[in-house]
């Protein structure tokens, strides 16, 4: 169980994280962002992420025990799927940004 939650920590990390601050340092000047800046910005989108993560097992409970009628549950894995897609977007522009 431990191996599981590592691998699903540094992927989220790997996937997430390091797109939206490739994505900073696309759009911010190199002189303005430091090590430190980008440090507290990954563990600001650490926390982010561990936060829908949790968001979404709930949202995946509630509708199975709603049986897929309950708002709340949808609206869970709604921010998780717009979170998904704006970090793989992200993650495209800050590549072609460089």
């Amino acid at each position: 169980m431990d191996f599981i939650f590592d691998v699903l920590v540094e992927s989220i990390f790997e996937i997430f994280v390091d797109g939206f601050l490739a994505l900073c340092s696309a759009f911010v000047p190199q002189k303005v962002l430091t090590e430190k800046g980008k440090k507290i910005i990954g563990y600001i989108f650490l926390a982010i992420s561990v936060v829908l993560l949790v968001g979404l097992f709930i949202g995946i409970v509630v509708l199975l025990e709603t049986k897929g009628q309950s708002f709340w549950g949808w609206l869970l894995i709604g921010l998780n799927i717009i979170y998904i897609i704006t970090g793989i977007t992200l993650k495209i522009v800050s590549h072609f940004k460089k």
